[in-house]
């Protein structure tokens, strides 16, 4: 909801938010500023115009406005989605201090488990309450799911036993035993039958196997830089990585990592520098928008379009490790959500020859 004329200082400095600000003198310029350099802004980021931001950006400045606001109940979904390793650190503290009341949708139990004091569950229709943290849930749930199912199993137990006592009596074509066997069926028509627990789909199975073993060096990178106009994001960068490690690259936003892995990709050219790969290497890249999935298509096609050699049921127990079942797999990928695309972008890297994952 912000237009791209105006700067960060013009949209943050609004009538609704300096009222609310004023209510403690005229601090508010230095609490916009805490706000936004907690969120990942530098002072010389403040004079800039809205339509230069990116889009994870332009979503930390509408989480600004919504904090400074100061609202009775905050509502955030998936609010670290945008956030680098500080500016999820500087939320959590400021939610754990905040006045107000915050309902907030997260797939990150790290976070939900730093400030949340209920946790609400929706599954298979139903909501139910916790109290505490994730973890504090994640252990009352298991206990919950075993009783269930020990529940459900035992009163089966009973009921295949009290049929069979039914169908002995019933046999013995007596009155005396049909009255018998009429009373037991009675007592178990009156039965509340328990419905059977769902299982829980977290079960994925993941194997990322190399077909073919690449040499022992796998990547080189020399002296690689990019910029964009004036803007450096980086430069004189060099690192190996040797068959059988695990390298991760991190930073704050707006600082280069998915820049730096697309020009590895040749989706990028650098402006300095160079890389090669070593000898038998196939690169798998799983990109955060998922680039390689094809909105028009099925699950399913998405699948047998790229790997023709696989059978159906090859293609369906594929998608079914990945927790994509019955007419899932019919679904478009336009369809989907973001972390249901994600799970059909990593069944594709498991399908391929790769043997270096990006």
């Amino acid at each position: 909801g912000t237009n791209g004329k105006f700067s960060l200082d013009d949209i943050l400095c609004s009538g609704a938010i300096i009222s609310r600000l004023l209510e403690n003198g005229y601090a508010y310029q230095s609490e916009i500023g805490g706000v936004l350099k907690g969120l990942g802004f530098a002072e010389e980021d403040f004079g800039k115009q809205i339509s230069t931001l990116s889009g994870g950006q332009k979503t930390r400045v509408a989480l600004s406005k919504l904090l400074l606001k100061k609202p009775e109940l905050i509502i955030l979904d998936e609010p670290t989605n945008h956030l680098d390793l500080n500016a999820i650190a500087w939320l959590e503290n400021y939610l754990l201090n905040y006045k107000g009341a915050v309902l907030t949708v997260s797939h990150d139990r790290y976070f939900l488990d730093r400030f949340a004091g209920k946790i609400i569950e929706i599954d298979q229709t139903k909501a139910t309450t916790f109290l505490g943290n994730y973890t504090a849930y994640a252990a009352k749930k298991e206990i919950l799911r075993t009783a269930a199912r020990n529940a459900y199993l035992n009163q089966q137990q009973e009921i295949r036993h009290q049929e069979a006592v039914i169908e002995k009596l019933k046999s013995f074509n007596r009155e005396k035993s049909i009255k018998r066997a009429e009373s037991r069926e009675k007592m178990l028509d009156k039965i509340e039958v328990l419905e059977k627990p769902t299982e829980v789909r977290t079960d994925m199975h993941l194997t990322l196997t190399p077909r073919r073993l690449s040499g022992n060096d796998v990547l080189t990178v020399e002296d690689l830089g990019k910029s964009f106009g004036s803007h450096l994001l980086f430069s004189h960068v060099s690192f190996e990585i040797k068959r059988g490690e695990h390298v991760a690259i991190i930073g704050d936003n707006g600082t280069g990592k998915t820049t730096l892995l697309k020009i590895l990709n040749q989706m990028v050219s650098p402006d300095s520098g160079s890389f090669k790969t070593g000898s038998n290497v196939e690169i798998g890249y799983y990109d955060q928008e998922h680039h390689v999935l094809h909105a028009e298509k099925t699950l399913f096609e998405e699948i047998s379009d790229d790997y023709p050699a696989l059978t159906n049921t090859e293609i369906r127990n594929c998608l079914a490790a990945f927790l994509f079942t019955g007419d899932d797999v019919f679904k478009k990928i336009s369809s989907l959500s973001g972390g249901e695309r994600g799970r059909v972008s990593l069944a594709k890297l498991m399908l391929s020859n790769a043997n270096f994952l990006i």
